[in-house]
Order: structure tokens, then sequence, then C-alpha cells
């Protein structure tokens, strides 16, 4: 493309040929009336004959060079002869590809050219049989480039001279090849392979003394299913199956709630699965303590502001609710656990619960070839799904945040969660010291949040890195080890994750406080937060600050920001919010709160569908950044709501069932000894606890002659907002009194 540009604009090729066109046109000897068409094509015919005999001899002298295979000399061959003719499938593959694009002074270095009239091109043979198809390749071009200069940021003013010359426009502007390169798609013969289109522009970057690379190329082929496609699917459908035969026998229980004893171990186990339970509790706006309530409104804020970064290009505080969630539920639940049982089990509960989760998102991952494709596929979706096939082993050890970001499975959610579960493991140990004695604790605490950010400062200063993840830099490779040294790292995470931790300390052992009306108000808060955003300003437009002050701040502004998060929550918990907390608090956010696990696994799925599958060039405004990331949450809550209904929900419910059932025996065996030798007349059942007949029908009307007593009550599992109801139900026949 690029020689046939150069060839065909030169000052005399064309010139007398041009005229001739322009002289026909004026005669009002229109090509595109109904009359004209052989003329007009003629004048095609013309017009490429005279393109070809500049540029063939170029291009076929650098297929020559490039170790191409015969079969794709033959069909270039072919493809040129057949524009020379301007044979349909010929002119249709020239247009499909990309031409230079407008605005390449204000720095539009894409031209995506038609992805799907390429793919969509079929040569058959005279006997009908297919000679071969378009095939469409992603072509990066980019100049050789100087060094770096020092501090180079797009964020930073470039002034404008409109009596300057163009070439001084254009060093100036030249910088932007440092942060990104011009992109084509190419379409040619399917009998060229990958290795044919590499070698053909490992000589084509001779030429023009340009990097010129091709990653991947595409052509129209059925889907096939793979293994891993035919194993989830199997599951999926098997988890419908139980989740249907869990809704039927939920709906005959409620149907005779208190004529039938309490359900089997069995049935407990369908009942889980139930989706009707499970919709119930979703919808539901109650929380397992009340208190703990506007946490489902900051859990649907988090994630909102999770996608929303992710969709302008990254962000703290989920770690913070976290860690809140680690020390309240742990501290709770201490006291009645066998303390020698305690570490294992709550570390291999999280694992599994969270394992889940994170093979049923690399598993839909495998889907997206299935339900797409498009022009920057390559560059997204098939790099992560090739690091699932490497990698996937890493995930599941939750050991992601380990590795370059570039080879880690699933990338955007892998590595956050590893470093959730590392940080949960590591919280057991201060846990602990809090539980024997919580003024060490919280020191102890405060001195591992120091030593982190000390890590991080360190790492920062002697690797040169950015304090944040600047995505204004035009150095890639910096922003990639900041990604990898510190970003990725569990020390970095571990002070917003210990403040939610002593967040949780306090909650639980302050049932309730009246703060004044300066302490409750959220200015500190708003300030600590600004803080931390706007410190990043600076920076961000091209004026960094020096090593010191850049190690500082990239060790100090996620806890800053995390504490500002963390007094909001206090704030709300103890009821002195005011209108803060009634928005936190409110019901229609506690849904979206229950779904934030799983919004935030399958966002990144349907961010990577749709960036890898734009056929045109998108305009870079806030409208459509705002207008895009709407659409992904719709798309993003759509998928995962049966997800949450059909695994999340139930394996919440089994972990709830599990441990309830192990809670009771260390709590006191001599309560499951006793209940086997209750009378006969006395019957406990367990309920779900939204099973509705459980708490609307303790009173039903009784059949002649029996009088029935119900005795209802909550046996709450501190650790999970899955519990049972427990009621008692007493038969009493009147004739035998």
């Amino acid at each position: 493309m690029l020689l046939a540009f150069e060839k065909c604009c030169s000052a005399d090729s064309n010139s007398v040929l041009m005229e001739k066109v322009y002289a026909e046109l004026m005669e009002e000897k229109h090509p595109f009336n109904l009359g004209n068409i052989s003329n007009f094509e003629n004048e095609m015919r013309i017009i490429v004959k005279e393109l070809m005999n500049s540029t063939l001899p170029t291009i076929m002298d650098t297929v020559n060079a490039a170790s191409v295979s015969d079969d794709c000399t033959k069909s270039l061959i072919k493809y040129a002869f057949d524009l020379i003719n301007v044979r349909n499938w010929a002119m249709r593959m020239l247009d499909a590809t990309s031409k230079l694009p407008s605005g390449i002074l204000e720095g539009t270095l894409s031209e995506l050219g038609a992805y799907d009239q390429c793919l969509e091109i079929e040569l058959p043979y005279k006997n009908g049989s297919l000679q071969f198809q378009g095939q469409y390749c992603g072509l990066e071009i980019n100049r050789i480039l100087p060094r770096l200069p020092a501090n180079f940021n797009l964020g930073a003013k470039s002034t404008k001279k409109p009596m300057s010359s163009i070439g001084d426009y254009v060093k100036g502007m030249g910088s932007i090849f440092f942060y990104t390169e011009f992109r084509f798609g190419v379409c040619v013969p399917s009998k060229c392979s990958l290795a044919d289109m590499q070698s053909i522009a490992g000589q084509v970057a001779k030429k023009i003394q340009m990097e010129v690379s091709i990653k991947e190329c595409y052509k129209n082929e059925p889907v096939v299913f793979e293994t891993i496609h035919i194993a989830v699917l199997s599951i999926l459908s098997v988890l419908l199956a139980i989740s249907i035969c869990g809704s039927c026998l939920e709906y005959k229980l409620n149907k005779d709630s208190f004529t039938q004893e309490e359900p089997s171990k069995t049935k407990k186990i369908f009942l889980c699965f139930s989706l009707i339970s499970n919709y119930k509790h979703l919808i539901a706006s109650s929380e397992k303590s009340d208190k703990l309530k506007v946490l489902q409104g900051i859990k649907a804020l988090t994630i909102a502001w999770v996608m929303f970064g992710h969709n302008y290009a990254w962000t703290n505080f989920p770690l913070a609710r976290n860690g809140l969630f680690a020390s309240y539920a742990a501290l709770k639940i201490l006291p009645v656990l066998k303390r020698k049982s305690f570490v294992p089990l709550y570390a291999i509960r999280r694992y599994f619960r969270i394992l889940v989760l994170l093979l049923l998102t690399i598993g839909l991952g495998f889907f997206m070839p299935v339900v797409s494709s498009g022009p920057f596929w390559y560059d997204v979706v098939d790099q992560e799904l090739e690091n699932c096939r490497q990698n996937w082993w890493i995930s599941i050890l939750f050991l992601s945040n380990w590795i370059s970001m570039k080879k880690i499975c699933i990338s955007t959610a892998s590595w956050f969660i590893s470093t959730d579960i590392q940080l949960h493991v590591i919280s057991i140990i201060p846990i602990f010291i809090l539980y024997k004695s919580k003024k060490f604790g919280v020191f102890f605490i405060v001195c591992l949040i120091f030593a982190c950010n000390m890590a991080i400062a360190i790492v920062t200063f002697q690797r040169n890195l950015l304090p944040f993840i600047q995505m204004s830099c035009a150095d890639k490779q910096k922003i990639q080890d900041t990604i990898d040294y510190v970003h990725l790292r569990p020390y970095t995470h571990a002070g917003p994750f210990f403040v939610g931790v002593i967040l949780g300390v306090i909650v639980l052992h302050i049932k309730s406080i009246k703060l004044t009306k300066a302490c409750s108000n959220e200015s500190g808060s708003i300030l600590l937060a600004l803080t931390a955003l706007y410190g990043a300003h600076d920076w961000n437009i091209g004026n960094p600050h020096g090593p010191l002050l850049t190690s500082v701040f990239a060790s100090m502004h996620r806890t800053t920001f995390a504490m500002s998060v963390a007094w909001v929550a206090f704030v709300c918990i103890t009821r002195n919010g005011g209108p803060v907390d009634m928005l936190l608090s409110s019901t229609m956010l506690a849904p979206a709160g229950k779904l934030t696990f799983m919004i935030f696994m399958l966002h990144s799925l349907i961010f990577w569908v749709r960036k890898a599958t734009v056929r045109e060039r998108l305009y870079v405004s806030h409208y459509n950044l705002l207008y895009d990331y709407i659409g992904n949450i719709v798309f993003t809550v759509m998928i995962s709501i049966p997800c949450y209904l059909l695994v999340e929900a139930p394996v919440a419910n089994l972990d709830s069932l599990l441990f309830s059932e192990k809670k009771k025996e260390e709590e006191n065996p001599a309560t499951q000894e006793k209940k086997e030798h209750l009378p006969g007349n006395i019957v406990i059942h367990n309920y779900p606890h939204n099973t509705p007949d459980a708490t609307e029908n303790i009173i039903k009307p009784c059949s002649s002659g029996t009088q029935n007593i119900f005795i209802g009550c909550l046996d709450a599992d501190a650790n999970n907002a899955n519990y049972y109801k427990t009621v008692i139900h007493i038969k009493s026949d009147f004739k035998n009194r």
C-alpha cells in the first residue's frame, strides 16, 4: 500500500489521465449514470492499469526478495492481473484495504479498512470449489525512533504557531510515535500465511526505513468448539438442572412448610441451588448486620468506579472494604470457634469460594472468539486467551500478582483477587493479635502499613518508576514496570486493606456513638480524597516532581484515599452520615452490591469484546466514553445476574450450610445430642433465610383436633449473608392432652 502510494502520487505519473477524466466529467459524462456504466468500467480499467504499471515492478521485487510460498506468490499474481481487469473480487479486496487516514497531523494514525468486506470475499474455481478467500491482516508501522527525551509527557501543552513551517509542526508532533503507531488493515488472498505476510512486511520495512510488523491474520472460518467449550456448557447445564430441581423442591416445601419435618441434608443441598430463594435474596434489601447495610451501597459505587476507571484507562478502595469484612467477621467468629481450626478453615473457605468464580470467568472467556471477532482481536482477546492457556495454573494458585501483567490470565481481575486472597491470609496474624490485645494489635497493624508503604517508596525510588499508572507518560516500558513492580504487588495494597481491618475492629466494638457535628463532617474525608486524586495533576500535565517526592506520593496516595472512604463508612455505620448514609443504605443499591464481585470478574470480558470488535475509529470524547461506559454496565449486569443465580449464590449457600453445621458442632455438642432425644411431638425446622413461609406462616390454620405451637428464631451466620430461620414446631393433640 505504501509502495503504491509512493509511485502513484508522483507529479507526472497520471497527469494526462486525470486531465482526460476531468474533461469527461465537465462534458457531463458522469460515470455513475446508468447509461455510462461501460464507460465507467473502461475508465477504471485505464486508471488501475496505469497504477499497476507504476507500482507492480516494485511490489514484485519486494515479494521476490521475501521468503514467500509458491501458493502465496501465485495468488498475489492472480490478484494483480484481476485488478488490471477490474474483476469484482479483486476490486473489493483493494477497497477493503486501508488507505492513509485523514487527520494525521492531529494524531489520527489508524485506518482499519473494511474487515467484514474482506472476510466475505471468495474466489471459486470453475468447478465451484474454493480457490482462496479474503484474509484480513493487522499492520503496524512506526518510524525508527531516537532515544526517548527525558520526562517527555503527552499531557504537556504544545504551542501551535500557524505561520511556522509544516516541518516544524511535524517535528513537534512526531513525539507521538513514542506512544502509538500507524495501524492499518490489509486485505490479501488467504493463500498467504502469516509467515509469508511477515516476511513481506520485513522487506517493506527495509525500503521505507520504518518499523513494519504484522501480528495476526484472520479469515472467515467456521467456529470450532474446543474441549473447554464443551466442558463449560456441560457444567452450566448441570447447574441449571440442579437449580430447577432445587426451585421445584422449595416450591413444594413452601406449600406445606409446617406439615413436614426438617429437610434432609440432601434436600438442603438442593435448596442451596434454588432460583427462587437466590433471586429473592438478590433483590432483598436486608443485610446480615443492619449497621453494615451501608457497605452494600459502597460496594455498588465501588464497582461503578472500577468500571469507569477501566473504561477510561485504572483504581483502590475495594481492598479497604474487604479488610473491614475480614476483621469484622473474623473477630466476631473467633470467640465461638476452636482456635486451632479457624486458620485453615478461614483460608480454605475463601480460596474455594473465589476459585469457583475465577474458573467460571476463565471458562466464559474462551467463548469470546465464538461470539465475535474484529480488527483488533489479536491485540486484545488473542493475547488474553493465550495467557490463560499458558498460565491458568498461576491464576488458580492466586499468584498472578507476581508475574508480568502481560502474562496474566484475565489480567484486569486475576491480579486483584490474588492480592485479596494473599492479604486475607496474611491478615489472620494481626487479627489474632487484635483478638488477644486490641491496643497492641492496632499498633502492630499501623507498623505493618508503614512498612509496606516504605517498601513502595524504596522500589519506586530505586527503579525510577512513576508514582502511579500515568497513562500520559510516553515511556511505555516505564508504565509497564510501574504496573509489574508496584501496582500488582500485595504490599502496595496492604495499606488500604489494613485500614479496613482497623475500621472493622472499631465497628465491631463500638455499638453506637454520637459524633459531634465537627467530627461527623465529611470535609476531612473529601480533603483526603482530593489530595490523593489531584495530587497527581503535575505529573499528568508533564511537570513531574523529583524522585523523592515521587516516591512519597507513590507510597501514600492509596492509603490516603482508603482512609477517606473508611471515614465515610464509619460515619454512616454509626448513623451519623445523614444524607450520605441514606444514599449508601438505599434499598436500590442493595442488589447491585450483591452482584459486585460477579460484575467485577465479568466486566473485563465485555470490555475486551467491545474494544476488539470496533470496525471504525471512535472519536475520543467524554460523551462517547460515557456512552460506552453505560452500555458496558448494562451488558455486564445482564450476564452477571444468571451467573450469580447459577454459581455464586449456590456456592455461598453451600459454604454457609457446611460451615453452619461445623459451627453448631463446635459451639455446643451437647445441644446436638439433646436434639436427638427430643419428644416425638417436637420438630425443629431449619429454613433458608428467604423462605417466605417461615415467617409469614408462623401460625397456620391447624387440622381438626390438633394444636400447633411455633417458636421462631434466627440463626445468623456472622461471616455470611446467608443464614437459616429455625422454627420449633410443638404438636399437641386435644384428645390426649
